[in-house]
């Protein structure tokens, strides 16, 4: 999703403009709000701090269990949108 509306691979900075979304109900409460018809790409990566002293260090964006996925999914679907979900653990991105 970042890299879509940044047009390249985001950093920590980045992500961490965006509004924070936790727990279920404030999830589902965005996806009830989107246009019939929109998908969300759910990823599983790592986004590395540009800025840290420790190599390697930053964010770790997860995918929940199955049945939170499965929850959540069913939810988006009674509301026509699509949930899309990709696991991408071995991905890294940063850097500017």
């Amino acid at each position: 999703m970042f890299e879509w509306l940044l047009g390249r691979l985001p950093t920590l900075e980045d992500v961490r403009q965006f509004p924070v979304m936790r727990g279920l109900t404030q999830l589902k409460s965005r996806i009830a709000s989107l246009p019939k018809g929109s998908s969300v790409f759910w990823e599983d990566q790592r986004i590395l701090d540009p800025n840290s002293v420790n190599p390697g260090e930053g964010l770790r964006l997860t995918i929940p269990p199955p049945a939170v996925v499965g929850d959540v999914k069913g939810f988006a679907k009674v509301h026509h949108v699509e949930i899309i979900v990709t696991d991408r653990k071995d991905t890294v991105t940063g850097g500017k």
